[in-house]
């Protein structure tokens, strides 16, 4: 907290912060190498999508909502009464909208 509050780079100590920043031009590119580094060995969205995948289909399976996954399906379908609800009306107001835009114009 020192450090940033007299402009130093707190992450080396040294340096003084440029301008705009915490961290001096040398931390801020070993930063975003590291991150890019990072970003190149693990593959975060193909691993959400496959989790985002199979939680659904093992709610689906086990007769659970697949938007909440705390609540009975209803009968026949993949989501429960509650967030059916919110649904219809997510959608009706958007309609709504929709039509007003259309009036004005």
């Amino acid at each position: 907290m020192w450090y940033k509050s007299h402009g130093i780079c707190p992450r080396c100590g040294q340096a003084s912060a440029a301008k705009g920043k915490t961290y001096c031009l040398n931390c801020l590119d070993k930063q975003a190498v590291s991150t890019m580094l990072y970003r190149a060995t693990h593959d975060t969205k193909e691993k959400n999508r496959v989790q985002c995948y199979n939680r659904y289909n093992r709610a689906k399976q086990e007769g659970m909502c697949v938007r909440c996954f705390k609540r009975k399906a209803r009968e026949g379908k993949v989501s429960c009464q509650i967030c059916f609800n919110k649904i219809r009306e997510k959608q009706a107001i958007y309609h709504r909208l929709k039509r007003m835009e259309g009036k004005n114009e």
